[in-house]
C-alpha cells in the first residue's frame, strides 16, 4: 500500500485542540448534551426510559448495527422499515407500519436530513428519535439535526464527524416522554481515571497512525489484517459507562475547528458534485436543508470494481452499511421485508471529501468514478 493513501474518513484533530480552552456555555445547543461512552450507550438509556413495558422500535434496516444492539439491549423489538433511493425512509412503508409502531429511530444518513415534517404527520402518536451519528451541524430550514423530534443521539467515534474519541451523547427535547431516564441514567457508572487515561493516549495513538505516511503504509494494511479478529475500535461490544470529561472538553471546545471543517467538507463535495457525470446517482438534497457533507455517497452497479479501483490509485472509499441486512437478521428481519434495502446494499459507495482531502485527489476521483457512468 502506498504512504500517499487518502484515508476515507478525517480521524485527526492536532495535538493542540486536545488543550483548548475558553468556550461559553451560550454557545451552541451541545452544551446540554448528556454525555456516554458511546452513541450506543445514548440510545439504549433513551429506549429504555420511555417503558418497561415491549415497545416496537421502527428503524431502518440500512444502518449501524449498533443501532439494533441498542433495541435488543433495551428489551424491545425492531419493526425494520425500507429506505427510498435517497438512503432516507421510504414514506410510503413507514405509513404502512405506523400501526405498529411505538417509537421510531430516524437516522439522518450521510449527513442528510431527513424529512422530518412528513414523518412527523405520519407518526403523530409515536415517540421520534433522530439518531444524528452522521449529522453533526447539518441543518433542516436552519434547524439543527437533534431538535427536530423527542430526543437525539450524537457519536465523536474515530469514523464520524467530530472524529475525536469514542464518545457519544443525547438530546432530550422532550423529557415528559422519557418518564425513567434519571433512574436509567443513575444505574450507569461513570468512567474510571485510569480508564480514562488509557481512552486518552489510544486516541492520541490512532490519530497519528491515522495520517500519512503511517496511514497507507501500516495502518490500512495491518487494520485490514487484524478487522475480522479484534474488535480494536468496540465496533460490536456493549460497555456502557458515562463519558470521561476530557472527551466533552475538546468536543465543546473546538467549535470553531469543527465549523471550518465544515466547510471544507462542503466546498469539496461541491466540487466533486460539478466534476460527475449527470447520471451517476447521487443524494438529492432537500429544500431548506443543509447537510454536514460528511461523506459523498452515490450508487454504482459495479460497486466492488469501483472501489477496487479507487484503492489501486490511493484512493479509500466505502461499502457503507453494506452488511446492514446481515446484522438486521441476527435482530429477526425476514428476507424481501425491506426490498429496496437489499438493492443498495449492494450499490452504495462513500467517495471521500473531508479536511484531508485536496482538489488533485477529487478531480482523479472523479475521473475514476466517471468511468462507471
Amino acid at each position: 500500500m502506498n504512504y500517499k493513501l487518502t484515508p476515507r474518513f478525517y480521524y485527526t484533530l492536532s495535538l493542540l485542540s486536545y488543550f483548548k480552552f475558553g468556550y461559553k456555555e451560550s454557545d451552541n445547543i451541545f452544551q446540554r448534551g448528556i454525555n456516554f461512552n458511546s452513541a450506543r450507550t445514548a440510545l439504549r438509556l433513551l429506549l429504555s426510559s420511555i417503558s418497561s413495558k415491549d415497545l416496537k422500535v421502527g428503524v431502518q434496516a440500512f444502518t449501524c448495527h449498533t443501532v439494533f444492539q441498542a433495541i435488543k439491549k433495551s428489551g424491545h423489538n425492531a419493526v425494520f422499515i425500507d429506505v427510498n433511493n435517497n438512503f432516507q425512509l421510504c414514506l410510503m412503508d413507514l405509513a404502512k407500519k405506523i400501526d405498529k409502531l411505538d417509537v421510531l429511530i430516524v437516522t439522518h444518513t450521510f449527513g442528510f436530513p431527513e424529512q422530518m415534517e412528513r414523518i412527523k404527520e405520519i407518526a403523530k402518536n409515536v415517540i421520534i428519535i433522530e439518531d444524528c451519528a452522521h449529522s453533526f451541524l447539518s441543518k433542516s430550514n436552519k434547524v439543527l439535526t437533534g431538535e427536530l423530534a423527542d430526543g437525539s443521539i450524537f457519536s465523536t467515534g474515530l469514523a464520524k464527524f467530530p472524529a475525536i474519541g469514542s464518545g457519544g451523547f443525547c438530546l432530550i427535547n422532550n423529557i415528559n416522554k422519557f418518564p425513567f431516564y434519571n433512574e436509567e441514567y443513575r444505574k450507569l457508572k461513570p468512567q474510571g481515571f485510569l480508564s480514562s487515561a488509557v481512552s486518552f493516549v489510544k486516541t492520541l495513538f490512532l490519530a497519528a497512525l491515522m495520517k500519512a505516511p503511517f496511514y497507507g503504509l501500516i495502518t490500512y494494511p495491518l487494520g485490514k489484517k487484524l478487522d475480522s479478529k479484534l474488535d480494536f475500535i468496540d465496533k460490536f461490544s456493549f460497555k456502557e459507562n458515562l463519558q470521561c470529561s476530557w472527551v466533552k472538553h475538546v468536543f465543546l471546545s473546538n467549535q470553531k475547528n469543527f465549523s471550518t471543517q465544515l466547510a471544507i467538507q462542503k466546498d469539496n463535495s461541491d466540487y466533486l458534485s460539478s466534476l460527475l457525470d449527470s447520471s451517476i446517482k447521487t443524494i438529492a438534497i432537500n429544500n431548506g436543508d443543509e447537510p454536514n457533507n460528511y461523506v459523498f455517497a452515490i450508487r454504482v452497479k459495479e460497486r466492488d470494481l469501483l472501489f477496487t479501483e479507487l484503492l489501486e490509485n490511493n484512493i479509500e472509499s466505502g461499502k457503507h452499511f453494506s452488511k446492514s441486512l446481515e446484522w438486521a437478521l441476527e435482530f429477526g428481519y425476514k428476507p424481501n421485508a425491506c426490498i429496496n434495502t437489499e438493492i443498495i446494499i449492494n450499490q452504495v459507495i462513500t467517495l471521500p471529501i473531508h479536511k484531508g482531502v485536496n482538489k488533485k485527489v477529487i478531480k482523479r476521483m472523479s475521473e475514476i468514478v466517471n468511468k462507471y457512468a
